[in-house]
């Protein structure tokens, strides 16, 4: 293998620091704009950036980032189909949604087709670097308010019967 090659796999170093190649595809402009200034630190580098799920794969295969930030909601090939195509490409990147869907099923589609992580647009710019971080060390890190519309979505209605196991254990 050349040491080119080597290099372009590994994460890349900056003064002793590790960077983070980060590749970002959502529709509008001005939403990849302020994205780009959240992440003007010095363990964070974009490698480049697309808007639509179609472009997504030929952006991971040139770049070849350690995280995809991505949403789910885009024009043709969808989010969804991109994590898929992505992951097919290049199993080891990383990616992370980036969306205003909250829904259990989104999520669990998501997670299902490839995703590490899962994070709604109404996060803090530190909430959204603290999980590029995260998932580039290669954790899988799923934003609390969607967990949390997990677990209610999987709970009865309050006063509906439950299976027998849960009717005969609840006072125990």
């Amino acid at each position: 293998m050349k040491d080119g090659a080597a290099k372009k796999r590994s994460v890349t170093r900056r003064s002793n620091r590790r960077v983070i190649r980060v590749a970002l595809v959502d529709v509008p402009p001005v939403v990849r704009e302020g994205l780009r200034s959240v992440w003007d630190v010095p363990d964070i580098e974009v490698g480049g950036e697309a808007e639509s799920g179609e472009a997504a794969a030929a952006l991971v295969r040139s770049l070849e980032p350690h995280v995809l930030v991505l949403d789910i909601k885009m024009p043709g090939k969808g989010g969804l189909e991109a994590i898929k195509a992505v992951k097919a490409i290049r199993p080891r990147t990383a990616v992370l949604v980036f969306t205003i869907y909250n829904d259990a099923e989104t999520l669990r589609k998501a997670v299902l087709c490839g995703a590490a992580g899962y994070l709604c647009k109404d996060a803090t710019g530190l909430e959204l670097l603290n999980m590029i971080r995260r998932i580039a060390a290669g954790e899988d890190v799923l934003d609390r308010a969607v967990l949390r519309e997990v677990i209610r979505s999987q709970q009865p209605p309050k006063g509906a019967p439950g299976d027998a196991f849960e009717r005969a254990t609840q006072d125990l």
